[in-house]
C-alpha cells in the first residue's frame, strides 16, 4: 500500500501546474475565445461564456449566463397539454451575442 501511494506522489510530481500548462498570453486569448457580450438593447448589456457540447453527434454551442442578464427577454406562457396537465412554455426574444477580441500589444478593441 506504501509503494502504491509514494507511485501516485511520484506521478503527481510530474504533472504540469496550471503556471506552467499556459503561458499568461495563452489563458488571455482562450479567455477571448469564450467570452462574449450580451446585447439586450441600445445601453444594456451583459456578458456571457460559450460551451461547446457534443448533441446527437454535433458541436453545439451554449451561451452561459446570469439570468439577471435575460431575464427581460422571457416570455411564459401556460399551456394545457393534450393530457389536461398545466404545463409552463418558456420562449426568450432574440438578444445579439457579440465578441470583442483585444489586441494584446495595442489595447486595441475589434468587434
Amino acid at each position: 500500500m506504501s509503494r502504491l501511494i509514494s507511485l501516485l506522489i511520484v506521478a503527481c510530481l510530474y504533472l504540469p501546474t496550471p503556471a506552467e500548462a499556459a503561458s499568461p498570453e495563452d489563458i488571455a486569448a482562450n479567455l477571448q475565445r469564450c467570452c462574449v457580450t450580451i446585447k439586450k438593447g441600445h445601453n444594456d448589456r451583459g456578458s456571457g461564456a460559450i460551451i461547446t457540447r457534443p448533441v446527437e453527434g454535433q458541436a453545439v454551442n451554449f451561451v452561459l449566463t446570469a439570468h439577471h442578464v435575460v431575464e427581460d427577454l422571457r416570455q411564459t406562457k401556460t399551456v394545457i397539454a393534450k393530457d389536461g396537465t398545466e404545463r409552463k412554455d418558456v420562449k426568450y426574444k432574440d438578444a445579439s451575442i457579440l465578441q470583442e477580441w483585444i489586441d494584446s500589444k495595442t489595447g486595441e478593441r475589434v468587434g
